[in-house]
């Protein structure tokens, strides 16, 4: 196997895999954050912090994209490479260049729009943007076929 692919990251895509990254522990974040606001407005004496609190907990998922987007933007406005073969994972952007064994892969987490792959104690997202529909399907058997793959 021997799959290339490229990708560009804007703000849009990478809040996109943040949330989806989260999972449904965003949703929890959501309704506490709306839960502690309705505390709040219906008794605002002695809320202290708890507002500022309800509004970070509300805000939280997409700080998360923001903060992981804006020091990095200069670097995703360049497309990121991804070469796949039977032995390592290449990722290459404008300012380094990352090697990944399949050997050291500790799971492989599939989404809707990545793949998320742990490596170690580094998590990596591969987009599934970045290849075509017969290299997303060569992906997808590949991934399986490690048996390393945690449920999403």
């Amino acid at each position: 196997m021997n799959v290339t692919g490229s990708h560009q990251f804007g703000y849009r895509e990478i809040r996109r895999v943040s949330m989806e990254a989260l999972g449904k522990k965003r949703y929890g974040m959501w309704i506490l954050g709306a839960l502690l606001l309705l505390c709040t407005a219906l008794k605002p004496e002695g809320a202290g912090l708890l507002p500022w609190f309800a509004v970070f907990m509300l805000a939280f998922p997409d700080l998360i994209a923001y903060v992981t987007w804006h020091p990095q933007r200069q670097i995703n406005a360049h497309p990121v490479h991804y070469e796949l073969d039977d032995a390592e994972i290449r990722i290459r952007t404008i300012s380094s260049e990352v090697k990944l064994a399949w050997a050291g892969l500790t799971w492989i987490r599939p989404y809707k729009r990545m793949w998320l792959i742990r490596h170690g104690a580094a998590q990596t997202v591969i987009p599934r943007a970045a290849f075509s529909p017969e290299d997303l399907v060569t992906l997808d058997a590949f991934f399986a076929a490690r048996g390393i793959q945690a449920a999403a």
